[in-house]
């Protein structure tokens, strides 16, 4: 009954914070890796 849909509501709240954590976690490691490849670029082209 209404226990049920609080853990079912808890359980898509906590479902949607991993999202938005994981999404976060590879928009820096992409950010990271465009850095890292722009920084051996400029070296390598010296």
């Amino acid at each position: 009954m209404g226990l049920g849909d609080g853990q079912k509501a808890t359980d898509m709240r906590r479902r949607e914070r991993f999202l938005d954590a994981a999404s976060i976690a590879v928009l820096l490691a992409v950010l990271v890796g465009w850095i890292l490849l722009a920084l051996y670029l400029t070296r390598a082209g010296t």
